[in-house]
């Protein structure tokens, strides 16, 4: 039988949980299509616009805003209102000098976080995959889909980047260590802020495990539902700024 392509429609019912809809309010919700993140950690622009923003009241609204070309993301200009935004994209909207940044609340479900509007934005990324090239090249993968090519850096897979976003320049290295700050995206503990403690590694049969420190609760779970976050971040997520 004959491949009919992906699906184009997407029921509220069926919404991954990042998606914080009213499923029963409505049949269908917006659909993210394919792109840098996937469905189940992205949610689409349109319903960021839409429903997180609050700036339009229905989808033609919605297309009117994005088809004048008044919304960026990472600063590049998003026509499409299927865009997927994921974690800690940054949604711009310079005509009203508003800056947006994608966040986890504590049940895993995705939040819009006003931040201050100025040139030159910043974003956190965590590097996914890394491998040499010919001619000793480094090349990093990041968690948003996004590739940095590079003859030297200290980076492993696990830690984060603070990256330039309009020259697309690494300007700060946050490893994974003791000491360090980080945002929760998965298990229990998801959408909060800890201190690593101690990093235990891994074996054939189990993924290394991170302790974690909060105030004075204690707690531990894999590195993959972790992001080292910079200073900087870690205020701003802990409302310190």
């Amino acid at each position: 039988m004959a491949s009919k392509g992906q699906d184009r429609t997407l029921k509220r019912l069926a919404a991954k949980p990042i998606l914080h809809v009213h499923r029963k309010r409505a049949t269908f919700a917006i659909r993210s299509k394919p792109g840098p993140h996937s469905m189940n950690t992205s949610i689409p622009l349109g319903f960021v616009i839409r429903d997180l923003a609050g700036l339009s009241k229905n989808m033609k609204e919605t297309k009117a805003i994005l088809n004048a070309g008044l919304v960026q993301v990472d600063e590049s200009v998003r026509k499409d209102a299927h865009f997927p935004v994921g974690l800690f994209d940054v949604v711009d909207i310079a005509s009203m000098k508003a800056r947006y940044v994608l966040g986890l609340d504590t049940h895993g479900r995705a939040i819009l976080k006003k931040t201050a509007f100025k040139e030159g934005a910043h974003k956190i990324k965590r590097v996914e995959h890394k491998t040499m090239k010919k001619g000793g090249v480094i090349q990093l993968q990041f968690n948003d889909g996004h590739v940095y090519v590079d003859k030297k850096n200290s980076l492993r897979v696990g830690d984060s980047a603070v990256v330039d976003l309009k020259s697309k320049k690494i300007v700060e290295e946050v490893p994974l260590k003791p000491g360090a700050g980080v945002f929760v995206i998965g298990g229990n503990h998801v959408g909060e802020t800890a201190r690593v403690n101690e990093i235990i590694p891994g074996t054939m049969r189990r993924k290394s495990l991170v302790k974690l420190s909060r105030g004075q609760s204690l707690f531990q779970t894999v590195s993959r539902n972790l992001i080292p976050v910079d200073k900087h971040t870690l205020e701003w997520l802990e409302g310190k700024e």
